[in-house]
């Protein structure tokens, strides 16, 4: 019983890896998409990002669900660390192998989101400046008609 839970748990951990992949494989378009200034491929984008963060959540919870119950088989809190110390040296390093990789992914998560946080700032502050431009052009223009129309 208890390798199968701590199969099904790397097994789920790998499931979480890869739908997390999705997840970055999407932000990095993002990231270049705002980069090359194509804001026309965004919609399409965060509708593909709702999609994997949908299947990432779900892989999420599967993946609760497995340490959970290998967490209770062994009669631990469902932590990385509290199972690994049930288990045996070769299936611990299984376990904190796949953990690590998805870790990974979080990280990379969280690094993507940062930049486009940042890219998305610069791009709203280039936008506002352009809108202040405009804005003074089309006063200026306006008091230039005005005072070529009080000369004629």
């Amino acid at each position: 019983m208890l390798h199968e839970l701590l199969n099904d748990l790397i097994d789920k951990n790998r499931k979480q890896a890869e739908a997390l992949k999705n997840v970055i494989d999407v932000l990095e378009k993002e990231k270049q998409a705002l980069k090359e200034n194509k804001p026309e491929l965004l919609t399409d984008l965060l509708n593909k990002l709702q999609q994997v963060t949908a299947s990432a959540m779900i892989a999420e919870a599967e993946r609760a669900k497995a340490a959970e119950a290998l967490a209770s088989f062994l009669k631990c809190k469902p932590v990385v660390k509290d199972i690994c110390s049930h288990l045996e040296e070769k299936e611990a390093n299984l376990l904190k192998a796949s953990s690590a990789d998805l870790l990974k992914m979080v990280i990379s998560i969280k690094q993507i989101n940062y930049i486009l946080s940042k890219q998305a700032e610069e791009h709203r502050f280039l936008a506002e400046l352009i809108l202040e431009r405009l804005k003074f052009m089309t006063s200026s223009s306006k008091d230039n008609a005005l005072t070529v129309d009080r000369r004629v």
